[in-house]
């Protein structure tokens, strides 16, 4: 009996370790972790010029995937589309000589786009609602 539950217990945890593995492989893949790589990235530049990868925080992960999640219900594009347009915007912000990282260029974007009283109830474009934020972010003033 004792080398059952042994047994039972030690296939759980290998069950758990492989099924935690497999999921971060998938996850790697997701737009919304490419962009928390990049975020992570451009945060620690010391990191991105040795060899080793780069993990993101859980915390960036999560919220970068909240970040496309309500993207994604709110507008029309793609999610590497709307991946593409977020770091597009950004590097036009760094090259304007802005000094905002990628996750606030993302909640700003959002923000914008989630904005119903400029750009209605229905879906919206991305690359429009981008295009606007990133024209009045620079006409104010701001950077």
């Amino acid at each position: 009996m004792n080398y059952l539950y042994r047994f039972i217990s030690l296939f759980l945890m290998a069950t758990t370790i492989l099924t935690t593995n497999l999921n971060m492989l998938g996850a790697q893949e997701t737009p919304a972790y490419q962009l928390a790589v990049l975020h992570t990235k451009s945060e620690e530049p010391n990191k991105k010029l040795s060899n080793k990868s780069i993990e993101p925080s859980r915390a960036v992960l999560a919220e970068f995937e909240w970040i496309m999640q309500s993207l994604q219900n709110r507008c029309l594009d793609s999610p590497p589309s709307i991946a593409n347009t977020i770091v597009e915007t950004w590097y036009v912000t760094q090259r304007k000589g802005g000094n905002l990282s990628l996750l606030e260029v993302a909640r700003a974007l959002l923000q914008m786009a989630q904005n119903t009283n400029l750009f209605g109830l229905n879906k919206v474009s991305f690359r429009v609602t981008s295009r606007y934020w990133l024209a009045k972010h620079f006409l104010s003033g701001k950077k």
